[in-house]
């Protein structure tokens, strides 16, 4: 696997990967397998957690599509081929402290000499946990997180908005089937 800026790299034990996301910030990385949520800090490259579907959970809810992070990157929403969406909490684990936490030596020979080659973020611990799961009767086509909630593109030709509690948005359906599209050769124009 292949990074989508700067210098390529590749992830050890990524094999199977569907869908690589980045949260807002792009400090980590979702990357979902059919079976199996991982984040990775991005630089430098270290997986931080991952959860793994067993066959049961597999069975009820259909495998891995896609995913969207929440803004704030404390949710991720994952989609099944089954239209279901899981939602899982992402929590910073205090009692474990960093991950990674880079010190130099004593020794002179082998001390850096310039403050840049060292990595000053500290890599948090983190939590990756399934909360809950919502289906979505209409079958979903495509997603895409929003600031307030889950823009779904339904198999039935609506949009809809679940929010990031899992409920839906009901004054937020359009049926795109029932609106009226014109174009013209200056403007595209439709009847909302």
């Amino acid at each position: 696997m292949y990074w989508a800026y700067g210098w390529p790299q590749t992830l050890r034990g990524t094999a199977g990967t569907e869908c690589v996301v980045g949260n807002t910030d792009r400090s980590l990385l979702g990357l979902l397998s059919r079976n199996e949520l991982s984040i990775w800090h991005f630089r430098p490259s270290l997986r931080i957690v991952g959860h793994k579907r067993d066959d049961q959970s597999l069975q009820e809810f259909g495998s891995n599509v896609q995913m969207v992070w929440r803004p704030d990157s404390t949710l991720i929403v994952v989609q099944t081929d089954q239209d279901f969406l899981l939602f899982y909490n992402l929590v910073i684990n205090s009692s474990d402290g960093h991950l990674f936490d880079q010190k130099d030596v004593d020794v002179s020979g082998l001390r850096r000499e310039s403050s840049e080659l060292f990595v000053t973020e500290k890599i948090p611990s983190l939590l990756l946990m399934l909360s809950f799961s919502t289906q979505i009767t209409t079958g979903i086509k495509c997603l895409m997180a929003a600031e307030e909630e889950i823009v779904i593109g339904t198999k039935n030709g609506e949009i809809c908005g679940v929010h990031w509690d899992g409920n839906i948005d009901d004054s937020f359906i359009w049926k795109l089937t029932s609106k009226t599209f014109s174009a013209t050769d200056d403007i595209n124009v439709v009847d909302i």
